[in-house]
C-alpha cells in the first residue's frame, strides 16, 4: 500500500513536470513568433514610409520640371520654383491724370 502511494506520487510529479516543460516550450515559441511578427510589421511600415517619401520626391521633381511663365515665377539656384511677387502698376498707369479743363468743371 505504501509503495503504491509512492509510485502514484512519482507518477503525478512526472506528469506535472512534463506539462510544465511543454507549456514553457509553447510560451517560448509564442514569444519568438510574436517578436518575428513585430519585426515584420515594423519592416513593412518602414518600407511603406520609404515608398511614400520616394513617391513624394518624384512628384516634386516632376513639378520642378514643368515649364513656368517667367513673369509669374522665379527659380532658385537648385531649380525649385518660387512664386514671385506681383508688382503693382505705377500710379500714372493706374489712373490717367486729369486735364486742367476737366478739373475746372467738377
Amino acid at each position: 500500500m505504501d509503495v503504491f502511494r509512492i509510485w502514484l506520487l512519482v507518477l503525478m510529479v512526472s506528469i506535472g513536470y512534463q506539462l510544465v516543460s511543454v507549456s514553457k516550450r509553447a510560451a517560448r515559441r509564442n514569444r519568438q513568433e510574436e517578436a518575428k511578427r513585430r519585426e515584420e510589421a515594423e519592416a513593412r511600415r518602414e518600407k511603406e514610409e520609404v515608398r511614400k517619401r520616394t513617391e513624394e520626391s518624384r512628384e516634386w521633381e516632376e513639378r520642378r520640371r514643368e515649364p513656368v511663365d517667367p513673369h509669374q515665377h522665379r527659380r532658385r539656384r537648385d531649380g525649385t520654383v518660387v512664386k514671385g511677387r506681383t508688382r503693382r502698376p505705377k500710379r500714372s498707369l493706374e489712373r490717367r491724370p486729369r486735364k486742367r479743363t476737366e478739373r475746372g468743371r467738377k
